[in-house]
């Protein structure tokens, strides 16, 4: 429980961990669970402009295109997680 109330008070932790969550579920195969967590995540650090969880989220949309067989589209958000 401590650690619960500590990631409710850390938005950093928070951040990281959805898109950890979002990870896991790539490495799953669920895919729209997995773009649900990374979205939420990205969505933080948008607001707090946390470019490494930034970039990790888009990383991580470029896993999922590949693994669905875009090769173009999964291009494109890698190159977009290197330019942050």
């Amino acid at each position: 429980l401590l650690a619960l109330q500590t990631i409710k008070n850390d938005p950093s932790s928070l951040r990281l961990n959805l898109y950890n969550i979002g990870e896991t579920y790539i490495g799953l195969q669920q895919y729209e669970k997995a773009q649900d967590y990374l979205n939420r995540a990205l969505d933080l650090a948008k607001t707090s402009n946390d470019k490494r969880v930034m970039a990790y989220c888009y990383w991580s949309y470029g896993l999922i295109k590949a693994d669905n067989g875009k090769l173009t589209d999964a291009i494109g958000f890698y190159l977009l997680s290197e330019q942050i």
